[in-house]
């Protein structure tokens, strides 16, 4: 019998190909949004100790 974790994964991977499928275009805004937030994180974790090594 199958894990719940592995049958949860492979929902997922199925879900975001499905939605890559029926609209890509909402798919790649996701990614960006995604990626944008990421960077948006980094850059405010280098700013943090930026301040901490410069006071």
């Amino acid at each position: 019998m199958p894990s719940l974790k592995r049958v949860l994964l492979w929902l997922a991977v199925a879900f975001v190909v499905y939605t890559i499928i029926v609209a890509p275009t909402t798919a790649a805004d996701a990614v960006r949004q995604s990626a944008d937030g990421l960077s948006n994180a980094g850059q405010s974790l280098l700013d943090f100790f930026g301040a901490l090594v410069s006071s």
